[in-house]
C-alpha cells in the first residue's frame, strides 16, 4: 500500500523548490508515496480542492492557515509537516515544524566580515520584522559586539510606494561608516539594498559590502554587481521532512510537536563581498585605529606603520575606497574630539591640543576656524546659548 502524500508549498522560491528535490529524493528512495504537489496560484492552491483525494498526510508552508483548523484536518490526514510556520494551535496528529537555524545564520554571516577585517556592521530588516528576522540581527549583532563592534540596524515603517522606500533605505546607507559590512534579512532586500547603493552613488563593493540570505540564484547571480549570500541546506531538510512523514505514518512517532533545523550549508561568496587584494581589509583596519589612537597625537605615517606599509599605499588604497584623503579624515576625527571637549568640558582653549591629538594650538585654532567658521571660544559660547547649559565644570584631567 502507498501513502498519499500532499505538498502544499510556494515553489516561486527556490528554497522551496529545494525541499522539494528533497522530498522527491526521500519517495524515489522510499517507494511507499503517491504524492501530489498544490499550484502556488489562487484558487489552484485551496486544499480543498484535494479533500477528495483524502491524502494521508501533508508537507506545508505558512499558505496553510489561509483555510480553517477543522478544513485543514479534514484534508491533512493523519501527520502533517510545517515549513517555516506554527503549527495550528491544539494540533494533535503526529506533526513535526522545520525552521531556519537563524541564530547560526547571524554567526556565520558576523564571522564571515571579521575574518575579513570589517570594523563597521550593519543589518537591513524586513518591512514587517518576524522572529525569524529578529533572532538574525540579535546573533549578527551579538557576534560582533564581542569583538568590540556594533552594528546598525535599518528599521522602517511600512511604505507602500517603492521610491520612498528606496530613498529613505538610500540615505541610511549615505550615513554607515564606511567600508561598512551590511547583512540583509534575505536576498530580495539585499537585491534591493544594492539597487539603493546604486541610487545613492555607493560603491559595492568598495563601500560597502552585503550579504544576502538563501542564495536565491536566480537573484544572486543577476545582481549587478552578483549577491554574496548563506546557502542553507533546504534540500536535506526536505527529505528529513518526508522521513518524518514516512516514520509517523508507521505510527513511530507520537502527537508532540519534533522541531527541526534547515543548517548552514555555508557562505557562496560572489562580488558583493569581493576583496581581492585587501584594500577594503587595510582601509578598515586603518579606520578603526584612527578612531582609537586620534586623540593621542598618531599621523598618516603611524597608520601605515601599524598596517606594516607605506604611507603612499595607504593614501592610494584610501583613497580608492574613501575617495578622499586619509589625512582629512585623520584631522576631521581629531576636530570631533575638540568639538566634544568644547562642550563638555572648560579646557583652556590653548591646552586643548594636548587632549586631541594636536602638536600645536596654532595649527588646531587655524584648521579649526577654516573648517567650522569661528573660533573656538566662539563655539563654546554659541553652544552654551544653544543647549540651554552654562559652561561645563572643568572634569579631572592629566597632562600626559
Amino acid at each position: 500500500m502507498k501513502y498519499k502524500l500532499l505538498v502544499h508549498l510556494n515553489t516561486q522560491h527556490e528554497a522551496a523548490r529545494q525541499i522539494l528535490n528533497g522530498i522527491l529524493r526521500y519517495v524515489s528512495v522510499c517507494h511507499r508515496f503517491e504524492i501530489q504537489f498544490t499550484n502556488r496560484d489562487p484558487p489552484f492552491d485551496d486544499l480543498n480542492r484535494y479533500a477528495g483525494w483524502r491524502p494521508d498526510a501533508i508537507i506545508t508552508d505558512s499558505r496553510c492557515h489561509r483555510c480553517r483548523p477543522a478544513q485543514f484536518a479534514a484534508v491533512g490526514g493523519k501527520a502533517a509537516v510545517f515549513i517555516n510556520t506554527d503549527p495550528y494551535r491544539g494540533f494533535a496528529m503526529p506533526h513535526a515544524m522545520f525552521t531556519t537555524d537563524d541564530g547560526a545564520i547571524g554567526r556565520t554571516a558576523a564571522e564571515f566580515f571579521l575574518g575579513k577585517g570589517c570594523v563597521n556592521f550593519a543589518y537591513v530588516e524586513d518591512l514587517r520584522p518576524r522572529p525569524w528576522d529578529i533572532a538574525r540581527f540579535n546573533a549578527f549583532s551579538d557576534s560582533v559586539a564581542r569583538r568590540g563592534f556594533s552594528a546598525k540596524v535599518f528599521k522602517c515603517p511600512a511604505i507602500r510606494d517603492w521610491l520612498a522606500y528606496e530613498n529613505r533605505l538610500s540615505k541610511w546607507l549615505a550615513k554607515l561608516d564606511k567600508p561598512c559590512a551590511i547583512l540583509a534579512a534575505y536576498d530580495i532586500l539585499a537585491k534591493q539594498v544594492i539597487d539603493a547603493c546604486d541610487m545613492g552613488g555607493i560603491s559595492v563593493p568598495g563601500h560597502v559590502q552585503i550579504m544576502g540570505i538563501d542564495n536565491e540564484t536566480y537573484i544572486c547571480d543577476r545582481c549587478s554587481p552578483t549577491l554574496t549570500s548563506i546557502a542553507l541546506n533546504y534540500e536535506a531538510g526536505g527529505f528529513q521532512a518526508a522521513e518524518f512523514i514516512f516514520n509517523a505514518l508507521e505510527g513511530k512517532e507520537q502527537g508532540e510537536c519534533r522541531r527541526f533545523l534547515f543548517d548552514s550549508a555555508g557562505i557562496v561568496e560572489r562580488i558583493s563581498t569581493e576583496d581581492s587584494n585587501g584594500v577594503m581589509r587595510r582601509v578598515s583596519r586603518a579606520r578603526h585605529f584612527m578612531k582609537q589612537h586620534a586623540a593621542s597625537g598618531i599621523g598618516v605615517t603611524d597608520i601605515a606603520s601599524f598596517l606594516a606599509i607605506s604611507p603612499r599605499q595607504l593614501e592610494k588604497n584610501y583613497r580608492a575606497i574613501m575617495g578622499r584623503s586619509i589625512l582629512s579624515d585623520l584631522q576631521n576625527e581629531k576636530l570631533a574630539i575638540a568639538k566634544d571637549l568644547l562642550r563638555k568640558t572648560a579646557i583652556p582653549v590653548n591646552n586643548l591640543p594636548t587632549f586631541c591629538g594636536f602638536r600645536s594650538s596654532a595649527h588646531l585654532k587655524t584648521l579649526f576656524r577654516k573648517s567650522f567658521g569661528m573660533t573656538m571660544s566662539e563655539f563654546r559660547r554659541s553652544w552654551s546659548a544653544t543647549s540651554g547649559f552654562a559652561t561645563p565644570h572643568t572634569l579631572a584631567f592629566e597632562m600626559p
